[in-house]
């Protein structure tokens, strides 16, 4: 996963967008990103085809590259970051209910 962060990374970064993009813009398209999957994965729902998983695939893809580049402009990447996610959350305690995990 790494080498395909990078691949990510550098593609952006020859496009400038670590130098003149505007971070509070980036945060702004992971959330556009998000809207994106949400309708997929409606559309998927109600009309389940390998093609329509496809385009649910690539909008999760297009999540985590918009993570993936706002991660950079914070000074980091996405890696580090989901690291750091799991050692929080596997120390947590929780349960079940009504189909979503609570943590305690």
């Amino acid at each position: 996963m790494d080498k395909l962060l990078a691949k990510i990374t550098d593609f952006w970064d020859r496009r400038g967008l670590f130098k003149k993009g505007d971070i509070k813009k980036q945060l702004k398209k992971v959330r556009e990103e998000l809207k994106e999957v949400k309708l997929s994965f409606f559309f998927f729902r109600m009309n389940p085809t390998e093609e329509n998983r496809i385009e649910l695939l690539k909008e999760i893809g297009d999540v985590a590259t918009a993570l993936s580049n706002f991660a950079v402009m914070c000074d980091t990447n996405l890696e580090t970051c989901v690291k750091l996610s799991h050692i929080k959350n596997e120390k947590r305690k929780g349960k079940f209910k009504d189909g979503e995990w609570i943590h305690e």
